[in-house]
């Protein structure tokens, strides 16, 4: 069997890179090291051809792990040095049996490699669970059309979903973002229009991990500027996962449809009213109560209702009910042929 690596980290810099070597890897360690590999489990730290320092752990027989510092320059050195000494870079990871040789089948060996991929810590609980799921299947019970149906909404416990923040001008909508990041990520400013381009942040909302934009105001200045932000808005909101539209009390509730497709969108999932510690509780409440789409109050301020919209963004996207669910999640469509194959 021949040997082949794969770069498990990113090739951006960071501190510590990650090089698998699968296959008969003694050869290309020791003409790359001058020295023999390590025993299975031991660590050692090994001089790779004078390009670098790296930590190398010997996972199997036929596994390797090599860790040098993660400079792309370095990178690049060390895995052409492996090729020239015949194992060449493979741009796709290894099978996760590979991959993860401790697992004890395959449903434990692709929990692992969803582990490793999973955004959100409410995915953890869940995956844990799947390896015992699968060797259980009963296809009368959870037919594979239901099963494809559920991991749609679950996916975005592993890859995060895209909420987009929406609504006019000066309607606390880069404020709400902050005090959900817990830090400045939007500039803010009582003056109209000082969003003019998106803002991301990646937050934790409860345990699901979302990829949240935080859009310019719907009404704001006509200048150019303005209007490339607006024409954004218009492309990359029909990616949304979930629309929320907000707006301080003395906007009108529920926003028209004038409104809605001034911001490019024919509809919102939830709806905030911002700034609600400058309005009547009751009037607030009618409010949400007369709301045709859920609807809560929400101050940035004080942190009235900033629990309550991260539930709410939670439960709309993967609900509690969806997540308890004692059904196999199809996070990885190998799990079918595994499964068919253990019949």
């Amino acid at each position: 069997m021949s040997c082949t690596a794969h770069l498990l980290t990113s090739r951006t810099p960071g501190a510590v890179a990650v090089i698998q070597l699968v296959g008969e890897c003694d050869a290309v360690v020791r003409a790359l090291t001058g020295r023999s590999l390590p025993r299975p489990g031991r660590v050692a730290l090994r001089d790779l051809a004078g390009i670098d320092s790296a930590v190398v752990t010997r996972v199997s027989d036929d596994s390797l792990l090599v860790m040098p510092h993660g400079g792309p320059r370095l990178i690049t050195r060390i895995l052409e040095a492996l090729a020239q000494h015949g194992c060449p870079p493979i741009d796709e990871a290894p099978p996760p049996a590979v991959l993860y040789p401790e697992a004890e089948d395959e449903f434990e060996a692709l929990m692992l490699a969803a582990l490793a991929e999973a955004q959100s810590s409410a995915a953890i609980e869940l995956l844990l669970r799947q390896p015992r799921l699968w060797r259980n299947w009963d296809r009368q019970k959870h037919p594979l059309h239901m099963l494809r149906e559920r991991a749609v909404i679950l996916q975005r416990l592993i890859h995060p979903p895209f909420v987009a923040l929406v609504g006019p001008v000066n309607a606390g909508k880069s404020t709400l973002t902050n005090a959900l990041a817990g830090r400045d990520t939007s500039l803010t400013s009582p003056l109209p229009g000082t969003t003019r381009d998106y803002v991301g942040v990646t937050l934790d909302l409860q345990g699901l991990t979302v990829n949240w934009i935080d859009t310019p105001g719907i009404g704001s200045t006509h200048d150019s500027l303005d209007e490339q932000a607006k024409e954004l808005l218009r492309m990359t909101l029909p990616r949304a996962d979930l629309i929320i539209w907000a707006a301080p009390p003395v906007a009108p509730f529920p926003p028209d449809e004038q409104e809605l497709a001034a911001a490019g969108i024919d509809h919102a999932d939830l709806l905030v009213i911002s700034k609600c510690d400058l309005a009547d509780p009751a009037e607030v409440e009618k409010i949400c109560r007369s709301s045709p789409v859920p609807c809560l109050g929400c101050s940035a301020l004080t942190g009235e209702g900033s629990a309550a919209l991260c539930h709410a963004v939670a439960e709309k996207l993967v609900p509690v009910s969806v997540r308890r669910a004692d059904s196999p999640w199809l996070f990885d469509e190998r799990l079918v042929a595994a499964a068919e194959g253990g019949t």
